[in-house]
């Protein structure tokens, strides 16, 4: 799990968690993820930043909807900028 951690992944929040106002969801690679202040987002795919890990589930932070200032990252440090849909 350490190995996602800096990622970006989209993860569908399908129940709540432990805390107040977290959701669980899964990875596209079945791993438990954990997002804090998340609960009017039950039932929906969102994107998230992986920002730790332990042996069973990683913990995600919401990411804003993309923009020029906020593009899809793609690995290594480069980022992706769409012209073509205005980005």
């Amino acid at each position: 799990n350490d190995s996602k951690i800096g990622t970006r992944m989209s993860v569908i929040l399908d129940r709540e968690g432990k805390r107040k106002g977290q959701l669980l969801g899964r990875s596209p690679f079945m791993q438990a993820v954990h997002v804090d202040d998340a609960a009017h987002l039950l039932d929906q795919m969102v994107e998230v930043d992986i920002v730790s890990a332990t042996a069973s589930s990683l913990k995600g932070k919401l990411v804003e909807p993309l923009s020029a200032e906020n593009p899809l990252p793609l690995g290594e440090g480069r980022v992706r900028v769409d012209k073509r849909v205005g980005f």
